[in-house]
């Protein structure tokens, strides 16, 4: 009777499913396809290597130790901690998928230690490279960034969550925007003046707010402004009247984009605005209080002067 439990419950749960129709299976599941087409480009980039490195091993046959090698081998061939850690979320979300279709009993990712990231000290733009990433904005591609810049700046808007942004969503008449954020929490962020004189003049009354080819464009915009950018990232873009300007693109004089950079700067900047009403700034940004408490109180180089300089960036008339 043991003997039959044990296959019955067990030996038939761990099927002989191997790891390349397993990811298979992962990428067509409906949770995952209702992510960002960002979110799903970067998990399936890391589930195809991981595919490729173990091919059609079976996925019951995972242990701890291969997943911590894995991890130690992107260390030694330079991973950052951050890397490592999204590479660790990966594996995980993909294993637990694993044990819920019983591919497999138990999740190997759950018993390696998870990857600690240290977090520095909050970098935002200055207001100089605000003003020239706004000015290419408008100019590039017949503006269609602009929306992008301006939520990501002046309203701190996660870049999956402009992506997701359709224009019926964002009320001017009533400066509110309706965000399907992070967690497929829906959230109200408030339109601030500056953000509004930026939209005006190009608002639609419905559609996506990014265009199809924003991560391109994004790139170009970037680049344009004084950011190094590798060439290949340019690819399929009509650079024409930018050869100069785009020559050193990917020069180790340009500054690195600091990633999420434009949010930081947001942030900083209403907390400012809004005299350290940390509150009220947490449920318009959808972070935690202890978080805006902990980073964007005390930015170096922000004071009143520069805020009101920040938010005196506008469109030329």
């Amino acid at each position: 009777d043991a003997v039959a439990f044990y296959v019955d419950q067990y030996a038939n749960l761990e099927s002989n499913v191997t790891l390349n129709d397993a990811v298979g299976r992962y990428l067509k599941w409906d949770k995952f396809t209702a992510n960002s087409d960002h979110h799903q480009n970067q998990f399936k980039r890391r589930l195809n290597k991981f595919k490729t490195a173990f091919d059609s091993k079976m996925v019951s046959s995972f242990k701890k130790a291969t997943i911590q090698n894995w991890l130690d081998g992107k260390r030694a061939t330079g991973g950052s901690e951050t890397e490592i850690r999204n590479e660790y979320s990966c594996l995980h979300a993909f294993f637990n998928f694993c044990v819920k279709e019983e591919f497999c009993r138990g999740n190997p990712v759950s018993k390696v230690h998870k990857p600690s990231v240290k977090k520095g000290k909050v970098q935002i733009l200055s207001n100089d490279e605000v003003k020239t990433l706004m000015q290419f904005a408008e100019g590039v591609d017949g503006g269609s960034m602009l929306p992008y810049f301006a939520l990501g700046i002046f309203c701190a808007i996660r870049p999956e969550e402009i992506q997701r942004l359709d224009w019926a969503d964002i009320n001017l008449k009533k400066d509110r925007i309706l965000i399907d954020g992070k967690g497929q929490r829906e959230r109200p962020v408030a339109i601030h003046p500056t953000a509004k004189a930026w939209l005006e003049p190009v608002a639609l009354e419905e559609g996506p707010v990014a265009p199809d080819n924003c991560r391109k464009l994004f790139n170009l915009v970037r680049a344009l402004a004084g950011f190094r950018i590798a060439k290949l990232q340019l690819n399929s873009l009509d650079l024409e009247g930018y050869e100069e300007e785009l020559e050193d693109c990917d020069s180790k004089e340009r500054p690195m984009w600091i990633n999420d950079v434009m949010r930081h700067t947001g942030i900083t900047f209403y907390v400012q605005h809004l005299d350290d009403n940390v509150n009220k700034v947490a449920r318009w940004a959808g972070n935690s209080v202890a978080v805006i408490h902990s980073h964007y109180l005390a930015v170096r180089g922000v004071d009143d002067d520069v805020t009101e300089e920040f938010y005196g960036i506008l469109p030329e008339s």
